[in-house]
């Protein structure tokens, strides 16, 4: 694959990414509005759910075809290096994994500062024990996510040594 070329797939694959994570922004600011909304009769809060929903598929649409088009780019008659673009894949997906991880080990201390506050100001009703006791668990679910997280990185850089050494290194 030229330097272009590459280059452009790249640029759009990072395109596809950023597309991807404000996907996930709205998707979360759907459930909030479903959440507050409780099924409202609202007209303002039905037509946001239907345009936010409308954008959600045409965003999935448009990732789908930007990864279809920079797939042919790199699969074309002609490419000599199928493993390094399998190098370069694994190495792309080991440094977010691992982003994610590190991140999602910050969010039980963070819960548990929240249920500290609580319990600091006096709060002890039984909604308090019960949104405290859901956290707790919440807690435990989201260390064992990011130690499932870790897990698949120490699986991948396992079968992939070169990646572990160097997983940040783009391989054209």
């Amino acid at each position: 694959m030229s330097v272009p070329t590459a280059s452009a797939a790249w640029a759009v694959a990072g395109v596809a990414d950023e597309l991807r994570e404000a996907y996930v922004a709205v998707g979360a600011a759907v459930v909030l509005l479903e959440r507050v909304g409780g099924g409202a009769a609202h007209p303002a809060l039905r037509a946001a759910q239907r345009g936010a929903d409308q954008a959600l598929d045409l965003a999935d649409e448009a990732e789908r075809l930007l990864g279809l088009g920079v797939q042919r780019l790199r699969t074309a008659p002609g490419r000599h290096a199928p493993v390094d673009d399998l190098a370069a894949t694994v190495g792309a997906v080991v440094v977010r994994l691992r982003a994610a991880a590190d991140r999602i080990d910050r969010f039980p201390h963070r819960i548990r500062v929240a249920e500290e506050q609580l319990r600091a100001a006096g709060e002890d009703g039984p909604a308090v024990k019960a949104a405290t006791w859901e956290w707790a668990r919440a807690a435990g679910q989201i260390e064992l996510t990011a130690a499932g997280l870790r897990e698949t990185v120490a699986a991948l850089t396992a079968q992939f040594p070169a990646v572990a050494a160097d997983p940040g290194r783009r391989r054209w």
